[in-house]
């Protein structure tokens, strides 16, 4: 029932029952999306317009979902039959390949093809074929190629002898991975390629790489190749050419999953073209870190027009953008630790010497004092700092005369020693000789040996009288700051709405430029389609002119047959109407084909007796007996003639039509 038809029937229902079946039944078939829309521009006013227009929207939104659930069941029933997980590649684009076989088999819906594959499994590797697009071209992109192999002598060392690994992912039917042969055999020549270079092509599809393993193509696929690389590396033989055994030697063909797979190690130069478009943002960034993995750090990566890694600058460095070459992301540094030098006994002297220079040339005042208290060093600055003199070195250090708080200093070198840790004094005020006064930080730092035992400590002065200056400025400009910060907060009110505004635009200029990004991987990928379709069109207009072809001759072998019959031959179909008229029989009676073509035998007058064959032609049609006479014609001339007329059941499944055949009697 046409949904409009339902709708206008609405006030006839006894319940809303009914009609839910009714237009769940339509919306299942497609029927009624038309009376639909015009239903839901100008409805009819009243409460019952409401509910039905609820009950066509919760209706709608089961059609949809069932339609999801039979969409996951088909890619689930794909998967456990190929070992394939479609769910990983862009959904639109899964579904619009799968609408096309929908379509070609005569369903209304995906749920109506999914039940449709229960019936014939033969469909299912025709949809597996068509989800797998494998379009592909030796030399696709020929800027590309020639730009690799310029910079394959500059990333390959071309003079050693480890070997030289290439890998072609996603590799379809093999034009690729020999294209790539031929780049490496003209850049490297003859003896370093068939001696260092490796090539691994691999692919999902079984049925591709075996057409990949037998390296025989049409020769119209060449067409993209020079013709001095053709010569040299093809052998053609009629309609097909076949790829040069030097080159088939260096290619190894495997089945490899970029999703599941781990990636082949140590690879130089990795191709892996149009296929990163097909997948969803998620597996494209899972894929990328595998083929991270694979490539050696000086190696390259060749993709697809369509493929940019706009997103994924962490992982490749583009070499040529416009032309789809990348190198790996530098790396941050690694820092590299340094080992010790052991000195001989004939540099101890010198070395003692150099580490007490050190000490003396130190812009700190410091003192070394040992396990009993004694002062044994006191650089430069320190006794001028504390007025210490050489007389001064060994003795304790309280008894120096020095003008700060002594036993604090002796209680912190106490507790530095003891408990293994620096111990700070702040702010130590000292008189200077000019009554100015100064103030000392004063670390004690213990010294301990490799065991651990306490050797003395380290007595460090660390002028903070400018330190102190600067803090009290720093307390007066404070307190201007805050003065200033009321003034400002607004301004920054203002600049955090202009912020914000400018980080809207941003996202908004980002999800602009992913959704362009997407949009144009979705044309490549309808692009790919559109060349495969192309292809199947292009075989199939190949077979009908071959078939027309063999028609033709066929047609014309059987009329020069029939026009060197000396008899004459007329073919009736079963309504006696003539589809044959030979030569002869136009000789016979006088009248030429064009004329008694496609009209009845029993209505054409050219003189023959054909009431006296009526009989005998109904016979043949009916049952297909055979009959014979001798009759006289009268032609149209006039002229007398004695005739034996055959008359022949045209056979094939059943009885088609009757063959008459003419003979004059001499």
């Amino acid at each position: 029932m046409m949904l409009g038809t339902v709708i206008r029937s609405w006030w006839r229902y006894p319940g809303h029952r009914a009609l839910e079946r009714d237009v769940e039944t339509s919306l299942r078939v497609g029927t009624g999306c038309v009376d639909a829309f015009e239903l839901r521009s100008s409805p009819p006013t009243g409460r019952g317009m409401t509910d039905v227009q609820k009950i066509i929207d919760e209706i709608a939104f089961r059609s949809e979902f069932s339609e999801e659930r039979a969409l996951d069941s088909l890619l689930d029933l794909l998967h456990r039959e190929y070992g394939f997980d479609f769910t990983v590649h862009k959904r639109p684009s899964v579904l619009r390949r799968i609408r096309r076989r929908v379509i070609a088999v005569g369903a209304s819906s995906i749920l109506d093809y999914r039940a449709y594959l229960e019936r014939h499994p033969s469909e299912l590797p025709k949809l597996f074929d068509m989800l797998l697009i494998n379009v592909t071209a030796f030399f696709r992109d020929p800027a590309a190629w020639r730009a690799l192999g310029e910079k394959l002598p500059t990333i390959l060392d071309l003079r050693g002898d480890a070997p030289i690994r290439a890998w072609s992912a996603a590799c379809s039917s093999g034009e690729e991975p020999y294209t790539l042969a031929i780049v490496l055999r003209e850049a490297l020549g003859e003896e370093v390629f068939a001696r260092r270079v490796k090539i691994y092509a691999t692919d999902i599809d079984e049925a591709a790489l075996n057409q990949a393993r037998r390296a025989t193509y049409a020769t119209k696929a060449l067409e993209g190749v020079p013709p001095a690389l053709v010569h040299r590396y093809f052998t053609t033989s009629g309609p097909s050419s076949t790829v040069a055994g030097e080159l088939r030697r260096a290619v190894v063909f495997g089945r490899h999953d970029l999703v599941h797979d781990a990636p082949i190690q140590q690879i130089d130069v990795l191709a892996c073209r149009n296929a990163l478009m097909y997948f969803n943002a998620e597996t494209q960034g899972r894929i990328l870190r595998r083929l991270q993995y694979a490539l050696k750090p000086s190696g390259l990566l060749m993709l697809g027009k369509a493929e940019m890694l706009l997103s994924h600058a962490e992982l490749f460095s583009p070499v040529d953008m416009k032309l789809r070459l990348f190198s790996l992301a530098p790396s941050p540094s690694r820092r590299r630790e340094k080992g010790t030098n052991t000195l001989s006994d004939a540099n101890v002297a010198a070395h003692d010497g150099l580490l007490l220079s050190a000490f003396e040339s130190t812009s700190s005042p410091r003192l070394i004092v040992d396990p009993a208290g004694r002062v044994l060093l006191a650089n430069r600055a320190a006794r001028k700092l504390l007025s210490i003199s050489a007389s001064d070195l060994g003795r304790p250090l309280g008894e120096i005369a020095v003008s700060y708080r002594a036993a604090e200093l002796l209680s912190a070198v106490e507790t530095a020693s003891r408990e293994r840790r620096t111990v700070v004094r702040e702010s130590v005020e000292r008189v200077l000789e000019t009554g100015d006064k100064a103030f000392l930080d004063i670390e004690v730092s213990p010294l301990l040996a490799e065991t651990g035992v306490p050797l003395g400590a380290q007595v460090t002065f660390i002028d903070s009288t400018r330190s102190r200056r600067l803090q009290s400025e720093l307390r007066r400009a404070n307190l201007e700051v805050e003065a200033l910060q009321h003034a400002l907060q607004a301004s920054e009110l203002e600049a955090a709405r202009s912020h914000e505004a400018l980080e809207l635009t941003t996202q908004e200029l980002q999800r602009t430029s992913t959704s362009l990004a997407t949009t144009r991987e979705e044309l490549a990928t309808m692009n790919e389609e559109l060349e495969a379709t192309s292809e199947e069109l292009e075989t199939f207009n190949e077979e009908l002119r071959e078939r027309g072809g063999e028609l033709q001759r066929t047609s014309a072998f059987f009329g020069a047959v029939l026009g060197s019959m000396r008899a004459g031959i007329a073919v009736l179909d079963r309504d006696l109407r003539v589809t044959i008229w030979n030569a002869r029989m136009a000789a016979l009676s006088g009248a030429p084909a064009t004329e008694v073509e496609r009209r009845s035998l029993l209505e054409i007058d050219v003189g023959f007796p054909v009431a006296q064959i009526a009989a005998a032609l109904r016979a043949c049609v009916s049952h297909g007996e055979e009959a014979a006479c001798t009759i006289d014609w009268t032609k149209r001339s006039g002229e007398r003639m004695r005739c034996t007329v055959s008359v022949l059941p045209l056979r094939m499944v059943q009885t088609e039509g009757v063959i008459v055949l003419v003979e004059e009697v001499i």
